[in-house]
């Protein structure tokens, strides 16, 4: 049969596109999911690949509603394949419009990565390991394509992740965020969502007067939504529950008038069109229905829903409308029923991946929170609950807390350690080494040695296994002796396979050894290339005899664990003890090493869940949100830590004020530097940032004193000291004194600087800059030097860009251009003010560039213009990239990026993995006396402190 004319099938095409999206925006997701199938039919037969790619995405959006989750996540996994592979796409259609397909490349790639995710978390559910993955890789493709505000669209994930691990308070933080955040110029609108979220947080937690609030923001974001009547719809029903709850039904259909959406229920479809939806109409039925007395009514409302969902293996909905029927049955007097759910919902969900729900019917069944339709996680209240203050007063010292504190507090038993059959033996192997890793490493290794003498098979109690394990792999780390300890927790769990503790601790002693072997292996064949390399007797090259491989198989342990084994026994131990957050933050630092992040980042998450005193947990969880850019999210774990959970370790105080500073919220940052002062913090850079901060509320006599103790730790000459007594006098007014000063730091060149990352530097002759700008005449001489050294530096402010295009006059149609310059070197760049130290063996770097331009050949104008400030040897144009177009602005250059060197070898990952290693051992903060298994040891293993650290260095 012929062919369709293609202008006949372009039609129809656009026909059905029309009519699908008619259908979705009433909601009736399952005909609309219909007609997308007939063009994704039509479109694969005729192989058009932008409209099959498109109508796939939809079939895949429409299937969220239906709760058809494999068909989603399989055409989710096509659109992946489809949009990350050219090869793969050209299969589809050879001829396919280019510029149409990096358009959809650029939109899409994202939103099918979302859809895959929450396809899985239906499935599996929010808490699932296959969920954490699909939202890694979804962000990295954000920051890949460069769709930054895509990045949005995954943090509800973060929220719903987090609230399905029992982490409210940093679920309502990211929801607040979402809300908050201002949709930037073609990306989405997430505020309902986030306004959604917060209400349904606040609404579990019992804040009834919040929830109000925070349903009405919702229903007034709803038309500003992707899918306004979706969202104008289930904003309905979540504020009438929330009215509901506090007392205030009557008030819904005239809180709806007066936010300019009136009350209509006949929009909603039938419940075979958009089950997802009408869903959330039957929880609100179900708490209207309690409310008025019908309580029966209730309870068959979520039995049929209950059944529903789980024939469609729709787990986070399962669960919710699961843990409300058992509420319902026990506020019904159906305790039997209840109880009976109640354990059929434990057989069939891991506590640890659900601990929300859990956490709910145990308030019920304890009688914390009354039964209701809404099964709160605590008891319900009409004021509002005030932000608990800063913990005061001075910090406790190390091992001041005792272990049954510690216990209590996370919700452990404590166990007597004095009373265990090893007791004895553990206090006196303690007393021989009164200063931990202090000691000698000759007292250390007879310890050592007398622990590991001890047979596996003769241990009673697991526990006192587990300690001997976790007190070796102490002192292992420092007598690098780390494989003799897996060998002897192997025996150990051949002993007692299914204890928590025991199988935890294996799996960090196993990964001990696997560290320590990868370390011997790299030291090994550095020492071989270094023997290949130089000269022997006679002047050749010596020869032995060895290549790498054979080196490496030559010390390989066979009876080392390999990585799915540690997998495995991190996992079963989080299986059997889902509620020990010393096993999860320790279960995180084994996963980050292994490179598992989103399990590294969930286990950390969980930890601090559990014991908001945990340092290390929030120092962990701090670490994973500022390397993922997520800087407010850190200071949020940290504030948490020292707030809620009243923590008072300096460290944690510190990295609070340090991120603090970085987001510019420098009143926090003075109070969260105070206290790490106040507590004793041993950070070398601590008066620097305090002044800065100081400096920066203009509180000029209190930062004095921290800019002269700057200047006793680092001396008066030093940069960062001679940057702040500028900023000082400058405050004051003394002009000549400040222009001294400038002048001293222009005349040293920046290779001297040895002690700041670039960052640093940059940061500080930034703000020098902005000084001048108040402080100095436009066309004074200094502060030209100034630019041009922040030019050859590579260091220049977006602002001063700006300032210079705003010389040119406002033009319509331009193009965004991101370009790559070779900038060549000569014998002077060492000698050269802007060379730092450490870049003298340069021979040639490469920069980028953004700029705004009407064309390729003006951007290119634009960029060489500005990189011949920089270094006296003409560059060279390297790539031109048109990124995006049709901005109505001033041309010219828009940013300057850092220089780079090809080839330049990061050595900071093999370094992190042993420091990390060593950190788990250490576990940041230490709470525990007894060095037990459940907390910390009086042990530090960090050697040369004296020594400057790359991580040491101030990072502005």
């Amino acid at each position: 049969m012929p062919s369709e004319p293609r202008d006949a099938i372009d039609r129809q095409i656009e026909e059905l596109w029309e009519r699908g999206q008619v259908l979705e925006d009433r909601c009736w997701a399952r005909s609309s999911l219909c007609v997308y199938r007939e063009l994704r039919n039509l479109a694969k037969r005729e192989r058009r690949l932008i409209p099959y790619i498109r109508a796939t995405i939809a079939v895949s959006h429409e299937a969220l509603d239906t709760f058809e989750t494999e068909l989603g996540m399989e055409l989710a996994a096509e659109m992946i394949a489809l949009l990350e592979s050219e090869d793969h796409a050209r299969q589809f259609q050879p001829d396919f419009p280019e510029e149409e397909y990096r358009g959809l490349v650029f939109w899409l790639s994202t939103c099918a990565y979302h859809h895959l995710g929450t396809h899985a978390a239906i499935r599996d559910g929010y808490g699932s390991p296959r969920v954490r993955d699909v939202v890694r890789e979804g962000n990295e493709v954000c920051r890949r394509t460069g769709k930054l505000g895509c990045l949005e669209c995954f943090r509800d994930f973060t929220v719903w992740v987090y609230l399905t691990l029992g982490d409210e308070q940093t679920a309502l933080h990211v929801a607040r965020s979402i809300e908050n955040k201002l949709p930037l110029l073609d990306q989405g609108d997430h505020r309902f969502e986030g306004a959604r979220m917060n209400a349904y947080i606040q609404l579990l937690s019992g804040r009834l007067t919040e929830a109000v609030d925070q349903s009405r923001r919702a229903l007034e974001l709803a038309k500003v939504y992707h899918t306004p009547q979706a969202a104008k719809l289930d904003a309905f029903a979540l504020l009438g529950t929330a009215l509901h709850a506090a007392g205030r039904g009557d008030e819904l259909e005239v809180l709806c008038a007066e936010v300019g959406e009136p009350l209509d229920w006949s929009l909603l479809p039938p419940e075979e069109e958009n089950p997802e939806l009408v869903w959330r109409k039957a929880l609100f039925d179900a708490v209207v229905a309690v409310d008025t007395g019908r309580t029966a009514e209730a309870a068959d409302i979520l039995e049929h829903w209950d059944r529903r969902l789980s024939r469609w293996e729709a787990i986070p909905q399962w669960l919710e409308t699961r843990t409300r029927r058992i509420a319902a049955l026990r506020l019904w007097g159906k305790s039997e029923a209840a109880d009976a759910l109640e354990e059929d919902l434990r057989r069939r969900v891991v506590v640890g991946e659900a601990a929300l729900f859990f956490s709910r019917l145990e308030a019920m069944t304890s009688g914390r929170v009354a039964a209701s339709a809404i099964a709160y996680l605590r008891p319900p209240r009409t004021d509002r609950v005030p932000l608990p203050p800063l913990a005061k007063g001075d910090a406790p010292p190390p091992g001041k807390e005792t272990s049954a504190l510690a216990a209590e507090r996370a919700n452990i038993p404590a166990v007597d350690w004095d009373q265990t059959p090893m007791g004895p033996r553990f206090n006196a192997w303690f007393a021989r080494l009164p200063n931990g890793t202090d000691a000698s490493p000759e007292d250390m290794e007879v310890i050592f040695n007398e622990m590991l003498a001890v047979p596996p098979e003769s241990v009673e109690l697991p526990e006192d296994g587990a300690r001997l394990i976790f007190v070796a792999a102490q002192m292992a780390s420092v007598l690098k002796r780390e494989k003799d300890v897996w060998h002897w927790a192997k025996r150990l769990l051949a002993r007692f396979p299914e204890h928590p503790d025991v199988l935890n601790l294996s799996a960090m002693a196993g990964l001990g050894a696997w560290v320590r072997q990868a370390q011997i292996i790299s030291e090994l064949q550095e020492a071989q290339e270094s023997d290949e390399t130089s000269p022997g007797e006679g002047g050749g090259q010596q020869d032995t005899g060895a290549t790498p491989s054979s080196v490496r198989e030559g010390i390989m342990d066979p009876e080392l664990p390999d990585q799915q084994t540690l997998e495995h026994m991190m996992r079963k131990s989080l299986d059997l003890k889902s509620d020990h957050p010393r096993h999860y933050y320790r279960a995180g630092v084994l996963f980050h090493v292994l490179d598992l992040q989103g399990d590294a980042e969930w286990c950390f998450a969980r930890s601090f869940a559990l014991d908001r005193s945990q340092a290390a947990s929030a120092l962990a969880l701090a670490e994973v949100y500022r390397n993922s850019n997520r800087v407010e999210d850190a200071l949020f774990v940290l504030d948490l830590c020292l707030r809620e959970g009243q923590s008072r370790d300096s460290d944690v105080a510190w990295e609070a004020g340090l991120t603090a500073v970085r987001l510019e919220r420098y009143a926090e940052a003075i109070t969260y530097l105070a206290l790490a002062e106040e507590w004793g913090a041993d950070q070398p850079w601590l008066p620097y940032y305090y002044a800065w901060a100081l400096l920066e509320c203009k509180r000029l006599e209190e930062a004095a004193p921290r800019i002269r103790a700057a200047a006793e730790r680092h001396g008066e000459e030093h940069l960062a000291v001679r940057a702040l007594r500028a900023w000082w006098h400058a405050a004051h007014g003394e002009r000549e004194t400040f222009r001294d000063i400038l002048q001293t730091i222009l005349d040293r060149p920046l290779a001297a600087v040895e002690d700041l990352t670039p960052e640093g530097i940059e940061t500080i002759l930034q703000r020098l800059w902005r000084v001048c700008k108040t402080t100095l005449p436009d066309d004074d001489p200094l502060s030209s030097q100034l630019v041009e050294r922040l030019f050859q530096a590579g260091m220049v402010p977006q602002e001063y860009f700006s300032e210079e295009r705003a010389n040119r006059p406002i033009t319509e149609d331009l193009i965004y251009f991101e370009c790559d310059v070779e900038q060549p070197l000569d014998e002077d760049w060492p000698r050269h003010p802007a060379c730092l130290a450490g870049q003298a063996d340069w021979r040639r770097y490469y920069a980028a560039w953004g700029a705004l331009a009407r064309n390729e050949e003006e951007a290119e104008h634009y960029v060489i213009q500005a990189q011949q400030r920089c270094y006296p040897l003409p560059p060279s144009l390297v790539t031109c990239e048109e990124v995006e177009i049709g901005f109505r602005d001033r041309p010219g250059v828009v940013w300057q990026g850092v220089r780079e060197v090809p080839g330049e070898l990061d050595r900071a990952i093999e370094a992190e993995v042993g420091d990390l290693f060593k950190q788990s051992h250490d576990e940041g903060d230490d709470d525990d006396e007894d060095w037990t298994a459940d907390g910390d040891f009086p042990f530090d293993a960090d050697e040369d402190d004296d020594e400057i650290d790359e991580d040491d260095k101030p990072l502005f």
